[in-house]
Formats: structure tokens, C-alpha cells, sequence
């Protein structure tokens, strides 16, 4: 994304709409075969722009218990105390700190808890748009795994990828 937040979208407050947002991610294999790749549901969250970049945040709340792979008996290991232990932390959240150009790309900095542990992070935004007052942001981010004490080490790869697709609904402009 080259141009202005400002520019793409009005300012004002978004409400992320859940059904039409998705998150996926892509992690390394144990024995580096294929990928596995899966998705996770947003619980709810917002958006906020602002004609300047530096007054736009967000907060999402994720449902950890909704991650899944397409392979039960991994989905279930995944739930567990080994990895994400939904039972005891059943909400993963991002709250940003900043939203601020790098070059050509724009960074919303933040941080990511999960299992009770928070860590920084950034999402790297790569279009901004709106149409009749939604708006779809499509941003990635890097996970290291690790900053959470997520799994084992050596059970699957350090670095989850993660792509996202966000819609929100103008709740205020």
C-alpha cells in the first residue's frame, strides 16, 4: 500500500464484522514436508482511522478454540496444554500501538497475547479499501511461536505466517 490510509478509507470507527474477515496461517511441518495451513475466527474488534496515520489503531479479540488445520487429531493437540491451552486461555488479542510508514509499506505495530503472554508485533498492511461504508483491510504478519510459549520446539516450525482479510462496518465517522 502506497498511498494515504487516510486517502483509502474515511476516518472514523470501524466494527469488525466477524462472518466476512478471515485469518489464516501457514506453519512449517515437523519433518519440513508440506505446509500446514489453517484459520482461526475473530470474536469481535475495531478499527480506527484518523486523517492522521499516527491517531489509527486496532484491537481484535480472536477465539483460540476455533483454530483448525482440517486434521482433528492435530486440531486437538493444538487446543491442549502443550500448545494453546484454550481451556485456560480461550481469547488470543492484538491491541495496536501505531500505525507508521516503512518506505513504501505501512506497519500498524502492536502486541499479540497469547497464552497469557503478550510480545510485540506488526501487521504490514498491503491495501486499504472502501465501498458504501465498510471497509477491507488484507495485511500479514510474522509470529515467532516461541514469544508465547507455544509448543514444544522441534514439533513444528518457529514461525507462523499469517495472512488476514479484514471487513469493518462504520460505526462512527
Amino acid at each position: 500500500m502506497t498511498t494515504d490510509i487516510g486517502a483509502a478509507v474515511t476516518a472514523g470507527t470501524y466494527a469488525i464484522d466477524t462472518v466476512r474477515s478471515q485469518i489464516r496461517f501457514t506453519s512449517a511441518h515437523v519433518f519440513g514436508l508440506s505446509p500446514v495451513t489453517g484459520t482461526c475466527m475473530l470474536r469481535d474488534g475495531t478499527i480506527t482511522i484518523a486523517s492522521d496515520p499516527a491517531g489509527c489503531a486496532a484491537s481484535a479479540r480472536m477465539d483460540a478454540a476455533s483454530l483448525t488445520t482440517g486434521d482433528a487429531r492435530r486440531d486437538k493437540s493444538v487446543w491442549s496444554k502443550r500448545f494453546l491451552h484454550v481451556q485456560e486461555y480461550p481469547d488470543m488479542r492484538f491491541a495496536s500501538g501505531r500505525l507508521a510508514r516503512h518506505g513504501d509499506r505501512w506497519l500498524l505495530h502492536g502486541e499479540l497475547t497469547v497464552r497469557g503472554a503478550t510480545a510485540p508485533t506488526k501487521l504490514e498492511l498491503s491495501s486499504a479499501d472502501a465501498d458504501d461504508g465498510d471497509c477491507r483491510f488484507h495485511a500479514r504478519a510474522r509470529i515467532d511461536r516461541q514469544a508465547y510459549g507455544v509448543g514444544p520446539r522441534g514439533i513444528i516450525g518457529r514461525y507462523i505466517e499469517v495472512e488476514l482479510d479484514v471487513v469493518g462496518h462504520a460505526v462512527s465517522r
